[in-house]
């Protein structure tokens, strides 16, 4: 499962850099990190970063007692996963 979310990241980051492209009307062989450094806008790696930790914060911050202490115990396979897509999202596909 872990390969097709992967490939589905991979099609999804380089969709996201296309249609931005096109939308901005830049040239086709253009640097992807330059085009949204320029424009001031976060790319895809950052927006899954944000949205993951917005989602972490969330889930510590709640009154609910299971969710505050799966969050906080190490070895839960949610907090795994969690880390797991920051870990990866800082490595460029």
């Amino acid at each position: 499962m872990h390969v097709a979310v992967s490939e589905c990241s991979i099609i999804l980051h380089s969709d996201i850099h296309i249609s931005y492209r096109i939308l901005m009307k830049l040239p086709k062989f253009c640097s992807a990190s330059n085009m949204f450094a320029d424009a001031r806008i976060p790319d895809y790696v950052a927006l899954i970063r944000s949205r993951v930790a917005a989602f972490w914060l969330r889930i510590r911050n709640s009154k609910n007692g299971i969710l505050g202490v799966c969050s906080e115990y190490p070895d839960n396979p949610i907090v795994k996963s969690w880390l797991a897509v920051l870990r990866d999202s800082r490595r460029k596909p």
